[in-house]
C-alpha cells in the first residue's frame, strides 16, 4: 500500500494497473525533497518502499551574521526548530529567538 505520514500521494490517485506513480515528501511542511516510485499491481494495490521523510536543514547562509552576532546555537537546525542569536564578547543586546522556517531559511 501507499505510505502514511508526511507524503504527497496525489499523483497516485487514479493510477491504472501496471502503471507507476510518484510519492513525494511534503516540502511545503518543511521536509527535504525526496520522491519514490510505486507500482499499481494486478491486484490493485501499490507496491513500493518510501524512506522516512526528513526535515529540511536551514541554510547556513540565512543565519544572522555581523559584527558581534553569535548564532552558533543555530548550527544544524531543521525546519520547525528555533535557536537563539546572542551578542558576542564585548557587545551588548538582548538575545533573539530565530525560527528555521519550512522553506529552509532562518527568520
Amino acid at each position: 500500500g501507499l505510505p502514511s505520514g508526511p507524503y504527497d500521494l496525489s499523483e497516485c490517485s487514479g493510477t491504472n494497473v501496471n502503471k507507476t506513480c510518484k510519492v513525494s515528501c511534503l516540502e511545503s511542511e518543511g521536509y527535504a525533497s525526496a520522491a519514490y516510485m510505486y507500482l499499481c499491481s494486478q491486484r490493485g494495490d501499490f507496491i513500493g518502499l518510501a524512506a522516512p521523510c526528513s526535515k529540511r536543514e536551514c541554510s547556513a547562509e540565512s543565519k544572522p551574521v555581523g559584527a558581534g552576532v553569535n548564532s552558533s546555537d543555530c548550527d544544524g537546525q531543521v525546519a520547525g526548530e528555533t535557536c537563539t542569536a546572542t551578542c558576542g564578547s564585548g557587545y551588548r543586546g538582548d538575545p533573539q529567538e530565530i525560527s528555521c522556517t519550512n522553506d529552509g531559511t532562518f527568520q
